[in-house]
């Protein structure tokens, strides 16, 4: 509990799937302050972007309590991938489906955003 699992900023190689703990998904602001984006509990997955690129860790994950986790690096889920493709192919669409509904809860989030953002400049007009 309170130690740093993965830190924004960070090359990521591995996805971590929850199985005994809870942990909380951070974002710094602009200012750089931390800012909570959401909870993980047990069964919950992160960092799954880290097997399909090698772009830097987008958030910080800090966990609540005592964890355990199932680590899968990148290059073990390519090679799994290669020797036994059907099963990479069910794997990878599953991923894909995960990362589809995060970037349609982004987009939500945007226009909510976008939307209370016009709201209020129209209101102080």
């Amino acid at each position: 509990a309170g130690e740093t699992v993965i830190r924004e900023g960070d090359v990521g190689d591995c996805l971590y799937a929850i199985v005994e703990g809870r942990v909380r998904t951070e974002k710094r602001t602009p200012a750089g302050d931390s800012w909570t984006v959401r909870f993980h509990e047990k069964g919950g997955v992160f960092g799954e972007l880290s097997l399909l690129d090698r772009v830097l860790r987008s958030a910080t994950v800090v966990a609540e309590t005592d964890c355990r986790f199932l680590v899968i690096e990148r290059e073990r889920f390519h090679a799994f991938g290669d020797r036994h493709p059907t099963a990479g192919l069910v794997v990878t669409r599953r991923l894909a489906e995960r990362l589809a509904a995060r970037l349609r809860r982004a987009n939500e989030d945007m226009v909510t955003l976008f939307s209370a953002l016009v709201h209020e400049v129209e209101r102080r007009l």
